[in-house]
């Protein structure tokens, strides 16, 4: 088998992919789009609002409190997350 060969599951991510962390998905449900522009305060309240696991308050209290963010895609270059939400990495083959 030659080594640039990979056995993946079926489910797995493309090559050259990283899957977006699972939470980040779940913040993206919570938040309503009417939270925006809103504050680190604002994001918890909206979260709070939806009934939202207490991890994605967890997540959220990196934010700078005074901070406006004025979409989600903003937010999650905040988090460290590009838009898109997958990150791109190369594989050594």
């Amino acid at each position: 088998m030659p080594t640039d060969t990979v056995l993946r599951p079926p489910c797995s991510p493309a090559p050259g992919t990283v899957p977006p962390p699972a939470w980040l998905e779940d913040l993206v449900d919570h938040l309503p789009a009417a939270c925006f522009p809103g504050t680190h305060d604002d994001l918890v309240a909206a979260l709070l609002r939806q009934h939202a696991p207490s991890h994605l308050l967890w997540h959220l209290s990196v934010l700078p409190r005074t901070r406006r963010f004025e979409s989600a895609d903003e937010l999650l270059a905040h988090l460290g997350q590009p838009p898109a939400s997958v990150a791109t990495v190369s594989v050594p083959t």
